[in-house]
């Protein structure tokens, strides 16, 4: 099992470092840097190509509609070249939300992000710049894409459960390639803590929001129904935080997320592994501490 950490970067660039300085100590392989339109990541990742020593380095992840692929990727190439190769880029096709934030239009996003990585890649083979491209994707057919196109996958869930469902469309896609080796990664809302309730109250909230935007398909895969995400989702757009997490159970925020300490956590990866996920996405809310949080998974790590 690989392991990863997802940031999402502050306006405090020197804490989001820190983090990132942190993991790579612990022995993290991949920092994947949440794409945010108010932080320069090109200047970011410069600034870690220097900074730290062999964690693999790139968004995670950013969308087409962000950035000119022309320009992406000669930035990309560039962070490759000065990070010793370690560069990594993942892409996923956006939602409407985040593109009425950016004022542009959601048309065709799955055509869109296809074009997008077929010119990266030829960009990457002109310059001779092996650098894997991962693709976000839940559903059906951006799997399928993912595994016949792509390099690895991201896949934004916690449990086992998910991935036996959800790997068998990104085998499909590998059956159609000529590939011998496919990442499947799983980018998992966790919290580590010395002790369990530190590990759950902290995962709650995070717990809250996942659940109130789940499709369909993720509530039936674990036998909860549309009015648990319902009342959920109201408490919070009313602001009704409290009432919202008192209706986070121990059932919930085992589905959505990996909450516990490093001795509980340790057979959750394994069980993951075992549903076919070959790397182990740290993501927030990391636990009560970030730093503190990051420096428990040594144990998990060094387990594997």
């Amino acid at each position: 099992m690989k392991f990863g950490v997802g940031i999402i970067p502050q306006n405090d660039i020197d804490k989001t470092i820190n983090l990132i300085k942190i993991a790579e100590d612990v022995g993290f392989e991949y920092a994947w840097i949440s794409h945010k339109t108010d932080i320069n990541l090109y200047s970011l990742l410069k600034t870690l190509s220097f900074e730290t020593e062999s964690i693999k380095i790139g968004p995670g992840v950013t969308n087409p509609y962000i950035k000119d692929v022309k320009n992406f990727s000669y930035e990309i190439i560039n962070i490759n070249n000065l990070s010793d190769k370690r560069a990594i880029f993942g892409i996923g096709p956006g939602d409407r939300k985040i593109m009425e934030q950016l004022n542009k239009p959601w048309t065709n996003p799955v055509s869109t992000l296809k074009n997008y990585i077929d010119e990266l890649q030829e960009s990457f083979k002109k310059k001779n710049a092996k650098i894997p491209i991962y693709i976000e994707a839940q559903s059906p057919k951006l799997l399928e894409i993912s595994g016949r196109t792509a390099d690895g996958c991201l896949i934004t869930a916690s449990h086992p459960k998910d991935f036996n469902d959800l790997t068998k469309y990104i085998e499909k896609g590998i059956n159609g390639s000529n590939k011998d080796d496919f990442d499947i990664a799983a980018y998992a809302a966790t919290s580590i803590g010395e002790d369990i309730e530190t590990a759950k109250n902290a995962s709650k909230i995070l717990v809250a929001f996942l659940i109130a935007g789940s499709a369909p398909p993720v509530l039936e895969r674990h036998n909860l129904s549309l009015e648990t995400r319902e009342k959920i989702y109201i408490h919070l757009s009313r602001g009704n935080i409290g009432k919202a997490l008192g209706l986070i159970d121990d059932k919930l925020i085992d589905i959505f997320s990996v909450t516990g300490t490093s001795k509980e956590i340790i057979p959750r990866i394994e069980s993951l592994k075992e549903a076919n996920v070959t790397q182990f996405v740290v993501s927030a809310p990391f636990g009560r501490n970030p730093e503190e949080s990051l420096r428990l998974f040594k144990d998990v790590i060094d387990s594997f």
